[in-house]
């Protein structure tokens, strides 16, 4: 029996679910609005909203004037960039792409093979190809200057990178002075077909 357990299973295994639940917060905050099914609405609310305060934690006004005090040895601000810095790579570790269950590493990698030919002929050694190959994923000007528009696993690493830099450029300083409640639900009828509930989730 499942006493006081209240997680909506959603019908799927505990890796399934997670991984859609991370599909479905990524697209939310990327779209700010999104419809699936009410079940999977309610589900993934606590996801994104988890998503945004981390955002909110780890968002910094003035980043030149913290990263200047920083360098010149202020505790407070280099604290400040610490936590920022943390909130970052949690959000990005979490809002991975689920398109077709690869990560952004495998996605490097998969762009390093396609890139080869090209990358050998810009770089003049094997030391600098691999140097290139390794900071691929990071420059998204070297991806879009190296490959055409239309490359899919391209666009997903570039998709997932909006997704974060959105978080923290564009949610978080709309939130700033939110205390929570940053989704609604609305219902949207029903499927046809097998007439589940339908809902709209959006950030508010």
């Amino acid at each position: 029996m499942r006493h006081r357990a209240k997680r909506n299973r959603l019908g799927k295994a505990s890796a399934e679910r997670k991984a859609l639940l991370a599909s479905l917060a990524t697209e939310l905050i990327r779209h700010d609005e999104i419809t699936t099914t009410l079940a999977r609405a309610k589900a993934v609310r606590a996801e994104a909203e988890r998503m945004i305060t981390l955002a909110k934690r780890g968002y910094i006004d003035d980043i030149a004037s913290v990263r200047a005090r920083a360098r010149q040895g202020d505790e407070q601000a280099t604290g400040a960039i610490a936590v920022s810095l943390a909130c970052r790579r949690q959000v990005a570790a979490y809002l991975k792409d689920h398109h077709n269950g690869k990560t952004i590493t495998s996605h490097r990698k998969a762009l390093a093979a396609a890139l080869g030919s090209k990358l050998k002929a810009k770089a003049k050694s094997a030391a600098d190809r691999k140097a290139a190959l390794k900071n691929l994923a990071a420059d998204r000007n070297e991806i879009l200057k190296l490959l055409p528009d239309s490359d899919a696993a391209a666009t997903l690493v570039l998709e997932n990178r909006d997704a974060v830099k959105r978080l923290f450029k564009v949610i978080a300083p709309r939130y700033k002075d939110r205390h929570g409640g940053y989704t609604r639900i609305i219902r949207a009828g029903f499927r046809r077909g097998d007439a589940t509930p339908m809902a709209i989730i959006q950030l508010v």
